[in-house]
């Protein structure tokens, strides 16, 4: 056989080695310090631990003996639970047992091989899965910021053990958060997706429109509340609304409010409080199920 088509067939090989390896570098989040605990909030909390593949930490903060209500919070991509904690103290003063996951390769969690938005969806539904077996008679609520919210979203549309969800700030399309996150980090965004996209979704390992969140939208059944701040310089304004559309609703817009100051706001924090006890705000509602 001609010694040109080896040569070309392992350039090809070898290029196809070096792109998964490239790729794989950004599928790997740096590791934040927890910036804040239960402790700092006046808290008192349990960490748990959730076993599996990797070992996921979770705090678990108020009731543990026998909640009628647990919210479950979840933070995003290359953060931690010091964001969402900021909700706790306002949920637990209404009475909720109040849960902070930390996602695998992220704050107190075991790190994996590398983090994908289905590995967010996977330790969000094993998570729920342990807490409703440990506390099958509690309402289960779900909120997600940013990536966590897509995954959220994801496990809610899978029909996992959720009554309510709500996602802040959280992307209609990860390749679109993906691009925007490259931007800010002043990489030739559009070149990298498109070297990449192949390696990215065989890594993810299960079709891409199973964890696309605006694709999934349809296929929550429950109420959901869609929070968007609208100085977010991470996830547009118009990613909120178009991911409450999927859903058959509106997007509640948060004003003056960015990415993440948006999880100290107090009146986000009433208006979830609202929302879960169940007293639903006019606006910003998916009211299904």
């Amino acid at each position: 056989m001609n010694p040109w088509f080896w040569a070309a067939g392992i350039l090809v090989l070898l290029t196809l080695i070096a792109l998964d390896r490239a790729a794989l570098r950004f599928l790997r989040p740096s590791r934040r310090e927890i910036t804040r605990t239960p402790e700092d909030l006046g808290l008192t909390a349990v960490e748990t631990t959730i076993d599996g593949d990797v070992k996921l930490r979770v705090w678990m903060m108020g009731s543990n003996a026998s909640p009628t209500s647990i919210v479950l919070l979840v933070h995003g991509w290359g953060a931690n639970s010091s964001g969402p904690i900021q909700l706790a103290p306002a949920l637990i003063a209404e009475g909720h047992t109040v849960a902070a996951l930390d996602i695998r390769g992220h704050g107190r969690s075991d790190a994996g091989e590398f983090v994908t938005l289905r590995h967010f969806r996977d330790d969000v539904r094993r998570t729920l899965d342990i807490l409703k077996r440990r506390y099958p008679g509690a309402a289960i609520a779900v909120i997600g910021h940013s990536m966590g919210g897509a995954a959220a979203l994801l496990v809610a549309a899978d029909g996992g053990p959720i009554d309510r969800l709500i996602t802040i700030a959280a992307p209609y399309d990860v390749y679109d958060a993906t691009h925007r996150w490259l931007l800010t980090r002043r990489l030739p965004a559009g070149i990298l997706i498109a070297a990449f996209r192949l390696m990215w979704r065989r890594r993810v390992g299960v079709p891409f429109d199973s964890v696309h969140p605006g694709l999934r939208g349809v296929d929550v059944k429950i109420p959901a509340l869609v929070i968007q701040p609208d100085q977010d310089h991470q996830v547009p304004l118009e990613d909120g609304h178009r991911l409450a559309q999927a859903m058959g609703g509106t997007a509640e817009v948060i004003e003056n409010a960015g990415h993440s100051d948006v999880l100290a706001r107090a009146d986000v924090h009433a208006l979830i409080a609202r929302f879960v006890r169940g007293q639903v705000p006019v606006d910003g509602v998916v009211p299904k199920g």
